[in-house]
């Protein structure tokens, strides 16, 4: 072979290859880049003839299978012609997992050409050529020519892919084509399918002589695209893009031009779009751009209840000049805001808000206004606000700003500094300047933010400045209120006539001269707040204020009502916990008996605490950290009620401890009063409420109460007047209380409830341990045998009729609601610690009262207003609970004998039922003594 070089010698000569590694012979004939990436085996046969150096080879080379690049290959022949002055390849063919390709080439002078052509090719087979991501799919006829004669190239194409498939995106169809002829390439392309299509045709003319790096900017193109139904979900992903939008794009483009600056005008709309949230109804935009430059001629968006609309062009890089104008009009504000913020929110109205910008794309300038046309915000009417705005750098100015209300305006002008990127005020020396004002503002405007049935009214003028710098702001001015009143449903005197002041200096705030008046006393408060940091208010920031009530009525549905004197003061210092003290006196107040069951429900024992309870309001949220010192007093005519308890109270309580764990101490005591239980009136001999600072805010209740009632038992010996005196006792905390009953005279538990259930009158006829006909051996049950005048009460059973169960249920409900409070009323107004009125089914009333003397020592005094009227005066000692003295004067006129009454029927003075037994039975005057031990 060495020798095929010799000149002048002539060769005929024949080559077998059977098979040999094809990298070498690569790398020996085209040289060593040529075989980079080649790996296989090579055969054929081939023939040399000719004398060096005008030799000649050819012959057929076959490659049965070998690799380029990672890319397998099997299948390779090809006929091979070279000389001297090239190499020429033909009839060859080559394949690629299923896609079998022939091709040619020349290489000869000047002369170069290719010719591919697959006409069932698989686009999948050539994907080891790839990354792992980057794949391709589909199947169809691929066809190339390339061929240069000199300085005339031609090139030709023709392809046509079904289920062209790029990654993990389906493209559809793709039929792309273009012949090319000297300098001029024109071609098309039209692909799509579920996703949407895409169809460009045009001429590319390429210059005649350039550097290749300029190759591409000198080129110039001349053509149109059209998309049809484009999908944005499947597209921009594609590209690269994850941004909220999608919709179908129909779309026409014309662009002329050099590659390296093309100017392209585009039309395009969007059907079935949205942006975000938005669904868009309507988007078109036409435009005209180039590499530099994008002039936007109009751009029409409707979304659900906003349009907008702008034109303007902007330049891409940092100093080209920025030129933008949208207007936004929006019909319906509150649909704006649902979509918006993703629920309904309390606004109408309409808006309208243009913006410009200008400047350059480093440094724009952003300029704009929004008017607000009959608008309401959670009701508050809003028929006009307005407002112009500026941004440019770090400066934000605000003119003109306007919110004129149904009565009276708001308005704001200056400017603030903000860093965008994070957001903030700043820089810290940046300068602050607000001014904002108040201009005869009815606080009548924003009673709709209140509950229903509220009351609101007064006015507000002043102006309030922000000055300093973003990182020292400054405050100035002040705002008054005049006539100020407020009612509602949480408080229902009215307060009126308020008027206050409040001061801006600095860093601190004041109110002064706080006044209002309420139920004919008033109120005055003051204070005072420094703000250590007025970007953020609350840290390190102290106040104090005092508030202070003459004779003030408030009236709280769901705490109370009452005359309230005294002090109370909100305090705090720089890092410590607020501090709520005061001294509060209540006076001529109610206060439901709810309250003292703030800590938990009801108690037991067959008492009813839920029925003692009425409905509470919700309750303010209270700041998570405060300290109490509060000194509370009960004094002239304070009640506790509830649909069954009428208590007065007097006493006081000290508050301690903090929001999270209070610390109560203190008590009060009973100055009279009714409970009902099972539709009877028990009035309150003595009661206390005491609280423990270790008990939280659950208070201890110990309370006697007695009543009267008509008993139906029909042992004469032991139920000698007809009537029975039941005590009731209530002990221990109020959402645990124990409940007591005993009676005058004696019965167990049960037939007491059946005394005040009125069980005789339901058929219970074996309440007292006995049924009818049958003797006792304890008494008679003889109606013969009867006290006179008790057997007008009952039957020789016992038994009540329905008309004294029916006055029995009245009479409960006449005292409770009438009888009492007027009892209580007269007892303060002349000095008595009680009064008592009671009302029997025969048709006799009867007053009695007490008077304490000393503190075991009771005056008491009952007198009776039927026939025969009876008095009866005398003292009562009660050294203990089970040891009492009594004397009594009485005195009768009238009948007077063994048909008549004696007072102990309807009289319950003492308070120890016992003793009324023993007052004698006849007589027109005398004196009885008594003194009784209960064992």
């Amino acid at each position: 072979i060495e020798r095929l070089g010799t000149p002048g010698v002539a060769y005929d000569l024949a080559f077998h290859v059977p098979s040999a590694d094809a990298a070498p012979l690569v790398r020996a004939i085209a040289g060593a880049r040529a075989a980079t990436g080649i790996a296989g085996t090579l055969g054929g046969d081939v023939r040399v003839t000719g004398s060096f150096p005008r030799l000649h080879v050819d012959g057929a080379v076959a490659m049965p299978e070998g690799t380029i690049d990672g890319l397998a290959f099997r299948d390779a022949s090809a006929r091979v012609d070279v000389d001297a002055g090239g190499l020429r390849a033909r009839g060859g063919h080559v394949t690629v997992g299923s896609t079998r390709t022939a091709f040619s080439a020349l290489y000869r002078g000047d002369d170069r050409g290719v010719r591919l052509d697959a006409r069932y090719a698989d686009l999948a087979d050539f994907n080891d050529l790839f990354d792992a991501g980057d794949t391709l799919g589909g199947r169809g006829r691929v066809a190339l020519r390339f061929v240069r004669r000199g300085d005339e190239t031609r090139t030709a194409a023709d392809i046509a892919i079904a289920g062209l498939r790029y990654r993990r995106f389906d493209l559809g169809d793709a039929r792309a084509a273009w012949t090319s002829h000297g300098r001029a390439v024109v071609g098309s392309i039209d692909f799509g399918g579920a996703s949407g299509r895409l169809a460009a045709a045009g001429t590319l003319v390429v210059p005649r002589r350039a550097p290749l790096a300029e190759f591409v900017r000198e080129s110039r193109f001349d053509g149109s695209a059209d998309l049809d139904g484009l999908d944005l979900g499947v597209w921009l992903p594609a590209l690269g893009y994850q941004v909220p939008v999608g919709g179908r794009i129909d779309a026409t483009a014309q662009i002329h031009g050099r590659l390296g600056d093309p100017a392209v005008t585009t039309v395009a709309t969007v059907r079935d779009g949205s942006i975000g949230k938005f669904p868009v109804d309507r988007f078109s935009v036409t435009a005209s751009s180039t590499l530099d430059r994008t002039t936007l001629r109009e751009l029409d968006l409707e979304l659900p209840s906003v349009s907008l609309v702008g034109s303007g062009h902007f330049g891409l890089s940092p100093r080209a000049p920025v030129a933008l104008t949208l207007r936004a009009t929006s019909s319906d504000l509150g649909a704006l805001s649902t979509r918006l913020f993703g629920a309904a929110y309390p606004v109408t109205g309409t808006a309208d808000a243009e913006v410009s910008v200008d400047g350059t794309r480093a440094s724009p300038r952003v300029a704009g206004r929004v008017d607000v046309r009959s608008a309401t915000v959670r009701g508050v009417a809003v028929p006009e606000a307005s407002g112009a705005f500026s941004l440019h750098g770090r400066d934000v100015v605000v003119r003109d700003a306007m919110l004129r209300l149904g009565i009276g305006s708001i308005s704001l002008d200056g400017s603030v500094p903000l860093e965008i990127e994070p957001f903030a005020f700043g820089p810290p020396a940046a300068r602050i300047a607000l001014d904002f004002t108040a201009n005869d503002v009815e606080l009548s405007n924003f009673a709709p933010l209140l509950p229903p049935g509220s009351l609101l009214a007064g006015r507000i003028d002043g102006k309030a400045t922000v000055g300093g710098t973003a990182g020292a702001p400054r405050l100035g001015g002040s705002l008054a209120l005049a006539s100020g009143s407020l009612q509602s449903p949480f408080e229902t005197v009215a307060l009126t006539d308020a008027t206050a002041r409040l001061r801006l200096d600095g860093d601190s705030a004041r109110l002064d001269a706080f006044h209002a008046a309420a139920g004919g006393g008033t109120i005055d408060a003051s204070g005072s707040a420094r703000f250590a940091d007025l970007i953020d208010p609350s840290s390190a920031v102290a106040y104090e204020f005092v508030a202070r009530a003459d004779k003030l009525r408030l009236a709280l549905p769901a705490y109370g009502s009452g005359t309230i004197d005294g002090t109370l003061s909100f305090a705090r210092l720089a890092g410590r916990t607020p501090t709520l003290a005061g001294d509060l006196r209540l006076s001529d107040g109610t206060i439901p008996f709810s309250a003292l069951l703030v800590a938990g429900g009801g108690g037991e024992g067959g008492f009813d605490a839920s029925a003692a309870s009425t409905a509470v309001g919700p309750v303010q949220a209270a700041p998570p950290r405060v300290a109490f010192d509060l000194d509370l007093s009960a004094e002239r005519n304070v009640r506790v009620r509830s649909a069954n308890v009428d208590i007065g109270a007097r006493g006081d309580l000290h508050v301690a401890g903090s929001l999270a764990s209070p610390s109560l101490a203190g008590g009060f005591t009973s100055t009279g009063g009714t409970i009902s239980y099972f539709n009877t009136v028990f009035r309150l001999t003595n009661g206390t409420v005491t609280f423990q600072p270790d008990a939280g805010l659950i208070p201890t209740l110990d309370a006697v109460a007695t009543t009267h009632v008509i008993n139906p038992d029909p042992n004469t010996v032991r139920n000698v007047a007809g009537s029975a005196d039941v005590t009731l006792t209530l002990n221990g905390p109020v959402t645990n209380l124990s409940i007591g009953l005993r009676s005058d005279p004696s019965y167990e538990r049960q037939q007491i409830l059946g005394l005040l259930l009125n069980a005789p009158a339901l058929g219970a006829s074996n309440l007292f341990g006995e049924n009818r006909g049958e003797a006792t051996l304890y008494g008679s049950n003889s109606t013969s045998n009867l006290a006179p005048g008790v057997a007008v009460t009952r039957s020789s059973a016992g038994e009540l009729s329905v008309a004294q169960e029916a006055f029995g249920v009245a009479n409960a409900q006449f005292t409770r609601t009438l009888l009492a409070p007027l009892e209580t009323t007269f007892a303060q107004a002349v000095g008595l610690s009680n009064v008592n009125v009671n009302v029997d089914y025969t048709g006799n009333v009867g007053v009695s009262a007490r008077k304490v003397l000393g503190k075991n020592v009771n005056a008491i005094y009952g007198t009776s207003f039927g026939y025969p009227y009876r008095q009866t005066f005398g003292f009562e000692i009660k050294q203990s609970d089970s040891t009492a003295a009594q004397v009594t004067v009485f005195q009768t006129l009238g009948e007077n004998g063994l048909s008549s009454q004696t007072p102990t029927t309807f009289l319950t003075s003492t308070g120890n039922p016992k003793y009324n037994a023993i007052q004698p039975s006849a007589g027109t005057a005398g004196f009885s003594l008594s003194l009784q031990h209960l064992f």
